[in-house]
């Protein structure tokens, strides 16, 4: 099979019911870790290496022809929509890195607008107009700077999230609770189509035609929060979806930042219980993005260095990530442009090989300030080199996978 085929395979293969995520990892790691092992191979035998219910397996195998990748294949070019596997090289380092990243997204719309720093822009679907102002120009302001705005193009804050973004001229993703190809809500067609057609991407990992439903809304935060280097929720109900997006946000390591507003709203009560909880008040653009300092020019860089790997033959599979098998070696390597780190790179990296360390003993061990080390962590994750563990720990990728840690990765069943 061709590359287009092979994914081809993987997204049937996701849309077999009782196939999840963390299913479809497991039968990639069976099959060598590479999708392509999973071409031509015996996908009877796959499923048993993979631990796969009987019942599961028997869909795998009944689901899996070349007639059905290739008649997948053929709809999505008749729609328009486009593959982007965790095993590509064009996948986001960020989403890459989360405890379940989705394995296949379909994508409508220009890939590029991964490139930036994603910003997530989140809320409540019945804003007040104040609320509607305030995503707008939060939007607008972050979009201006370079920023691709996220949000998941529901009603209210989200909407006025992408539009603020489309009106500065920059770009945006939506992230879909449905099928790429279904719009909901029905009356953002237009904005819908501005968003993929202008610069930007609608991207769900639900198959197209798949209708919306309750329960895929809290699972595509995920990849909302996770596509970001932070999360601002401007107005929220107490038990808003947007605030489950802000705890998967802190899950993930993000930053999460809250817009106050009236105290005799009901919106605001959820932006308020953030900031009472830690959540840094946002009062305009530049509270967000002097949080995030340094991550505009480095997602171009984690980039960079995945199309290098994967030129090399080594970023395919995305070696020493969470759902890769792990290295064997006895002692981590150093990253091959260890050369090109910055002064404070280098003086964080020799502390992360050695196991989990906390953010506070980095400070004392390296003698930097928490900005300048906050932006070398960043650099570092980025790169795929390094990865933040629950409780304010950093580890290297392959001092983690290596010592069998990947389990704060695991545990999260389909």
């Amino acid at each position: 099979m061709e590359r287009s085929e092979t994914s081809g395979l993987l997204a049937v293969l996701a849309s077999v019911d009782g196939v999840g995520p963390r299913t479809l990892f497991r039968l990639v790691e069976a099959a060598g870790g590479q999708p392509e092992g999973l071409v031509g191979g015996d996908l009877a035998q796959l499923c048993r290496d993979a631990r796969i219910p009987p019942e599961v397996a028997a869909r795998v195998r009944e689901a899996a022809t070349p007639r059905a990748v290739r008649a997948l294949l053929a709809r999505l070019a008749r729609l328009e929509v486009g593959l982007l596997t965790y095993w590509d090289a064009a996948y986001p380092s960020l989403l890459a890195h989360i405890a379940d990243p989705p394995p296949v997204l379909f994508v409508r719309g220009d890939l590029k607008a991964l490139d930036a720093p994603g910003l997530a822009i989140v809320g409540t679907r019945r804003p007040t107009p104040y609320g509607r102002a305030a995503a707008r120009r939060l939007a607008f302001d972050a979009a201006g700077q370079g920023w691709t705005v996220v949000s998941g193009l529901a009603a209210g804050i989200d909407g006025e999230a992408h539009l603020g973004a489309l009106e500065a001229g920059g770009t945006t993703v939506a992230v879909l609770g449905c099928g790429v190809d279904v719009v909901y809500p029905r009356q953002h067609r237009r904005l819908y189509e501005r968003i993929w057609r202008e610069g930007g991407l609608v991207l769900s990992e639900l198959p197209p035609g798949t209708p919306p439903q309750k329960g895929f809304f809290p699972r595509r935060n995920r990849i909302i929060s996770g596509l970001s280097h932070g999360v601002v929720v401007v107005e929220a109900g107490e038990k808003s979806g947007s605030l489950i997006t802000a705890d998967l946000a802190l899950e993930q390591g993000r930053e999460v930042f809250a817009v106050p507003g009236s105290i005799f709203s009901p919106e605001s009560r959820g932006p308020h219980a953030l900031i009472q909880q830690g959540a840094k008040l946002v009062t305009g653009i530049d509270d967000v993005l002097s949080e995030l300092a340094g991550a505009a020019g480095l997602a171009a860089t984690s980039r960079a260095d995945a199309r290098v790997q994967a030129a090399a033959g080594t970023g395919a599979g995305r070696g020493g990530r969470a759902h890769d098998a792990g290295s064997s070696s006895e002692t981590p390597p150093e990253p091959p442009f260890l050369t090109a780190l910055s002064p404070e790179e280098r003086a964080v990296w020799p502390h992360l090989v050695r196991g989990p360390v906390h953010v506070d003993d980095l400070v004392a061990a390296t003698g930097l300030t928490p900005g300048a080390l906050h932006a070398a962590l960043l650099a570092l994750e980025l790169r795929g080199w390094v990865m933040q563990l629950p409780g304010g720990l950093y580890v290297a990728q392959e001092t983690f996978a290596r010592r069998g840690e990947k389990r704060f990765a695991e545990g999260q069943g389909d």
